[in-house]
């Protein structure tokens, strides 16, 4: 890597996942892998194209209707 550049850096994000008393039973990881992250970012720079990083569970709000309301 060159020495100006700076590394993209990634967050352990996880999920907790009861038992049906409602105790906890374990963490599940919720992480992109690496090695796919960079091969996007490589191809979108190789390409010139965009990116938008949009939440999935909130989507819908930003989707284009076809019909009037």
């Amino acid at each position: 890597m060159p020495p100006s550049s700076k590394a993209i850096g990634y967050k352990w994000v996880f999920r907790r996942k009861y038992y049906s008393d409602g105790s906890v039973q374990n963490f599940k990881a919720l992480v992109a892998c690496i090695t796919f992250i960079r091969a996007l970012l490589t191809l979108l720079s190789i390409y010139h194209l965009y990116v938008n990083q949009m939440n999935v569970k909130t989507t819908f709000l930003n989707v284009k209707l076809d019909e009037e309301s």
